[in-house]
């Protein structure tokens, strides 16, 4: 057995499933465990929190991914089948929990690229948000409207200026890797975690809450409530009373968690 199947069994257990995907056109193999239910989640991220960083520096990054795993039309993980025509939502629902994934020698981009990150509530592009505005009946809304995006000269969604929504965050996290390395240890389309491999200055951090800002604008309000919760101060603008500085309550955010987060709602 290689010994990077045998570091990832001795986490993820004997019952690992093997899979391949793709990246580009290249095959690749990886390894999973699904872990379904709320008490089973936390298990989840409890296993990668213990051993990301020993996995990595071993060339299997390790990470948290999405909550809901089809692995064939109508049927998902644990043997669960859905009856997609079946009425009864309350009933039929998929099941949710988690997935740790080993992706031997996958990089970060790839790992991007892997989970679709940044692929959840895209906002329409300009020119469809143009479309709806013109179809507005008359009135001040639809001036409004029009006036705005005619001003608009680029979309300030960085995820619009890419083909796919994904390859927006892959620039970003390719960007933060000129600052500091770091490993992804959450990924699913709707959000990122990734951890420092080292510890990050505040200016560091503050350069790398830019990045993601471009990208990922909610990013704010989550660095704000973040802060608040973890008892942490939160930066006040200097001009206007009862406002945060929200460039520097992300990067304080960054700091204190030595990483950096992403989340779509």
């Amino acid at each position: 057995m290689p010994a990077d199947e045998r570091l990832i069994r001795a986490v993820l257990g004997q019952d690992a499933e093997a899979f391949d995907y793709l990246i580009g056109r290249q095959k690749r193999k990886a390894w999973r465990r699904f872990f379904p239910g709320d008490v089973d989640r936390r298990l989840a991220r409890r296993l990668v929190r213990d051993h990301w960083r020993d996995c990595y520096e071993n060339g299997v990054p390790l990470l948290v991914g999405q909550s809901m795993f089809q692995v064939a039309p109508g049927h998902y993980a644990g043997g669960v089948e859905i009856d997609p025509d079946d009425p009864d939502t309350e009933q039929n629902m998929p099941p949710s929990g988690s997935m740790v994934i080993a992706m031997p020698d996958a990089t970060v981009l790839d790992i991007v690229e892997f989970c679709e990150v940044g692929s959840h509530n895209v906002p329409p592009p300009a020119d469809a948000m143009r479309a709806t505005a013109e179809a507005m009946e008359e009135g001040p809304l639809k001036q409004y409207m029009l006036e705005f995006l005619a001003q608009t000269q680029r979309p300030t969604d960085a995820r619009l200026r890419f083909d796919m929504p994904w390859q927006a965050v892959q620039k970003a996290a390719s960007d933060i890797l000129q600052i500091a390395p770091f490993a992804i240890v959450f990924a699913d389309p709707a959000g990122l975690h990734a951890k420092a491999m080292k510890r990050l200055t505040s200016d560091q951090a503050m350069e790398i809450g830019r990045i993601v800002f471009e990208t990922n604008s909610e990013i704010m309000d989550v660095a704000v409530g973040a802060l608040e919760r973890k008892g942490l101060p939160v930066p006040q603008d200097a001009n206007i009373p009862e406002m945060a500085d929200y460039p520097a309550a992300i990067g304080a955010y960054f700091k204190a968690i030595n990483g950096f987060r992403m989340w779509w709602d």
